[in-house]
């Protein structure tokens, strides 16, 4: 299929987190399980790996205010599918690939940084920098 323009879907949002994902951040990787692997007497390995893959999914929040980290924030809280896990489905580009993959992730505990607030407006503004945002999948 190869890249389609987005990096990654969460519900039915996709080119949207475009604009907020610093693009060369972007990473991901696909591991591979094993189960009763071992090596003979001849140190030989047999592997045993199994068919379900995990992935995660590594970006940074390109440097925002408060109303586009809430914009952010929302379209993803909006497609919990458990909202006390921060579980989401999400499709998403993978190189080694060159295609997409869809797949349940959890969203761990977000650092958001606090680069200045600016109070000179009617409403105070905060201003946030880079912040890494990761996927882990089930």
């Amino acid at each position: 299929m190869g890249f389609a323009g987005y990096l990654i879907k969460i519900g039915s949002f996709d080119t949207f987190f475009n604009k907020y994902i610093s693009a060369e951040s972007y990473s991901t990787a696909k591991k591979v399980f094993d189960i009763d692997s071992y090596r003979d007497a001849n140190g030989v390995l047999h592997r045993n790996a199994l068919d379900h893959l995990s992935y995660t999914i590594s970006f940074n929040l390109t440097p925002m205010s408060s109303d586009g980290v809430e914009e952010f924030m929302a379209a993803i809280r909006q497609n919990f599918t458990s909202a006390l896990e921060r579980k989401v489905t999400v499709t998403f580009f993978v190189p080694e690939n060159n295609d997409y993959v869809t797949a349940e992730f959890y969203m761990p505990d977000i650092e958001f940084s606090i680069n200045h607030i600016d109070a000179n407006t009617i409403v105070p503004v905060i201003y946030y920098d880079e912040t890494p945002i990761k996927f882990i999948g089930y």
